[in-house]
């Protein structure tokens, strides 16, 4: 490992962390309302109700009589948000048009690659720290 000061990782004030790293946080409140009007639809899988409270557009299930209910039924919602975003991820391809082998045989050429690129700028970084003052 190279060590060396860099100002592309600072944040504010704090200077060289080394790292970079990006955070999402799930941020929701849970709120008492009161509906505004209520849709009925009827199709081959039964009655489906949804209720509008101002722009927004809830589901059957996202109304509850108590605020543990709602809360604990947030949570569940966080909970799926979080394993369909890690799935959307680990499933995206670079190439929608290519198949998933491609894709295998892709990432492998390009991690060999990097290996490479690593070990070239590891050995560059050594020869140019020879010449800091």
């Amino acid at each position: 490992i190279i060590k060396v000061d860099c100002d592309y990782c600072g944040k504010g004030f704090e200077g060289p962390r080394g790292y970079v790293t990006e955070n999402y946080d799930y941020v929701s409140k849970v709120h008492q309302i009161t509906i505004d009007q209520k849709e009925v639809n009827e199709g081959q899988d039964g009655k489906k109700c949804r209720y509008r409270y101002g722009h927004y557009l809830l589901d059957s299930d996202d109304i509850s009589d108590t605020k543990d209910a709602a809360e604990t039924r947030l949570l569940e919602k966080i909970e799926k948000y979080k394993l369909e975003e890690e799935q959307r991820i680990a499933w995206h391809k670079e190439n929608s048009n290519k198949s998933y082998a491609w894709h295998v045989g892709y990432h492998r050429r390009c991690a060999a690659k990097a290996k490479r690129d690593l070990d070239y700028h590891e050995a560059k970084a050594v020869a140019m720290g020879k010449h800091v003052k």
